[in-house]
């Protein structure tokens, strides 16, 4: 007890320090926003089950950086800058990026079928009917999880670490849809759609180097605040459901993505609409796209989660404003805060 209160203690002062640091190296008034950030964050680290916490704001083109919470029972500093979490299907958006690289040099057509990217041994006539770009926006016809995944996971193992390249490609084979559907029609949020779009990749070349190789150092917590292990699976697997990065870099990311000065093929990220299964959400490439209160269709967004961890980006690009959070701890209580924040940085 007098351990989490010596913690407690340290918190405030860290955040008083945070607080000042604001205040002068902008040169700015503090900013409306900071206090309910204050109350949002407390909230968060007070939840027994919950660990380290960093949060990014980019507020009208001002960038703040937060770190709290505890690493681990073991480890009770706070994550910093250097922490790297696990992303979860956050990922499926640097492999979107990739593929608009790749696009960009006429390497790759998103109207072409799949399969002339593939490298396949073997054929397959549905197949020939799906693009890149329904890949990308989720509209394959792919459900989220291939039908064989459940017969890899073995007694004690993570849900797609035994889920090999060979057993994917068998997916392939037999693949068939299970009902015949129109271009536009059918939206369904994917894993297996980006594990295959990694195995496209790696048939150009491209490896998981390319990307992202920075590895986790931490460890996660489930929901309920119990460690867990971090996640393992096949490096193809990386373009779908896990990569890992910190803070720092992903704003530099989301930083370049908003810039008016980005490359043209970065831009384009942005324009695809595919309907989904609700009105008020649209998929671009990878990201979703969503009417928000007193935004418009301007709100893209994207969420991930592993056995121990969550990650959630939103921005509007017409504000240049934009909420990272990420948590080694898997709750979407993550995605509450991310959106009420924004909401703050906007109105």
């Amino acid at each position: 007890m007098a351990n989490d209160k010596a913690y407690t203690l340290f918190r405030y002062i860290i955040l008083f320090f945070v607080l000042f640091l604001v205040g002068n190296v902008t040169n700015a008034q503090t900013p409306e926003w900071l206090n309910e950030l204050e109350n949002m964050v407390n909230y968060y680290i007070d939840q027994p089950e919950n660990y380290g916490l960093a949060v990014g704001i980019i507020d009208h083109g001002n960038s703040y950086e937060f770190y709290d919470g505890i690493i681990d029972r073991d480890n009770r500093q706070s994550p910093n800058d250097s922490t790297i979490f696990e992303l979860g299907g956050t990922a499926k958006i640097f492999t979107a990026h990739k593929l608009l690289e790749l696009k960009s040099n006429g390497q790759v057509d998103f109207d072409e079928p799949i399969t002339k990217y593939l490298n396949l041994d073997f054929e397959n006539k549905y197949l020939d009917q799906i693009t890149i770009h329904q890949l990308l926006t989720h509209t394959s016809g792919f459900d989220r999880k291939p039908f064989n995944l459940k017969f890899t996971k073995t007694e004690n193992a993570q849900l797609w670490e035994n889920y090999t390249k060979e057993q994917a490609f068998e997916f392939l084979k037999t693949y068939q849809p299970k009902t015949l559907w129109s271009e536009g029609e059918s939206f369904e949020y994917s894993d297996f759609g980006y594990a295959v779009l990694g195995l496209l990749l790696e048939a150009q070349g491209v490896n998981k180097d390319n990307i992202n190789s920075q590895k986790v150092n931490i460890k996660g917590h489930d929901i309920k605040g119990i460690e867990v292990d971090n996640w393992q699976y096949p490096a193809y697997l990386s373009y779908s459901i896990n990569q890992d990065s910190n803070l720092p870099e992903l704003m530099k990311y989301i930083e370049a993505l908003m810039s008016p000065k980005a490359e043209e093929y970065l831009q384009s990220i942005f324009f695809p609409r595919e309907k989904t299964n609700n009105k008020r959400v649209k998929v671009a490439y990878a990201w979703h796209l969503v009417k928000a209160k007193n935004m418009g269709w301007n709100v893209y967004t994207h969420a991930g989660s592993t056995e121990g961890f969550r990650s959630f980006i939103a921005f509007n690009k017409r504000e240049n404003t934009a909420v990272i959070l990420l948590a080694n701890t898997n709750t979407k209580l993550i995605d509450n805060i991310g959106i009420q924040l924004l909401d703050l940085l906007v109105n």
